[in-house]
């Protein structure tokens, strides 16, 4: 069906979620043969032709909306591809900054405030003098913390709390979060 479509793709197949879990490579559209918690589509089997794609269709519509903006680092004498958008937040710690993702913690040698110049309107703000938050990671906060979609908590700066309400709002109003 891609193929007709013209869209580049390349399938993997997995013989458990385990061996998934496993690979340290990035999917756009991943098709699971389990009922999970809030699953984009369910479908169910055989699988009629028109419902995948159907289904297709919304998940190419869904990535392409989506920027798959990078960073690239030197991480443990290794270039990385980091998507911001897998970034919960950065964290200063000492000369090195730490790149929080849900599930890992890489650290490489830069400066917070060049970091935040290069981050400038990617939707990232800079909540307290050692941390860069992504905005769209943000599930609430309070005047003295952050609570992120992986239940991570981040310190908001006094000095900072007005300026982030208004980032979060304007990134909510960009993004579609809110009307």
């Amino acid at each position: 069906i891609l193929e007709e479509w013209n869209v580049l793709c390349e399938v993997r197949r997995f013989i458990s979620g385990k061996e998934l879990l496993q690979t340290s490579e990035q999917f756009d559209i991943i098709f699971l043969d389990i009922i999970m918690p809030e699953p984009f589509w369910y479908l169910v089997k055989p699988v009629e032709d028109w419902r995948l794609r159907k289904v297709l269709k919304q998940a190419i519509e869904k990535i392409r909306r989506q920027p798959r903006e990078f960073l690239a680092i030197t991480s443990e004498r290794q270039k990385k591809k980091v998507f911001l958008a897998d970034i919960c937040y950065f964290e200063i710690r000492g000369r090195m900054i730490c790149a929080h993702q849900s599930e890992e913690v890489f650290c490489f040698y830069e400066q917070i405030g060049a970091l935040e110049q290069q981050l400038q309107g990617k939707g990232f703000f800079r909540c307290h003098k050692s941390y860069l938050v992504n905005l769209g990671r943000v599930r609430g906060y309070n005047r003295q913390e952050a609570t992120l979609d992986d239940g991570g908590k981040i310190i908001i700066a006094k000095r900072r709390y007005e300026a982030f309400c208004q980032a979060l709002l304007e990134y909510m109003k960009e993004n579609g979060d809110i009307l």
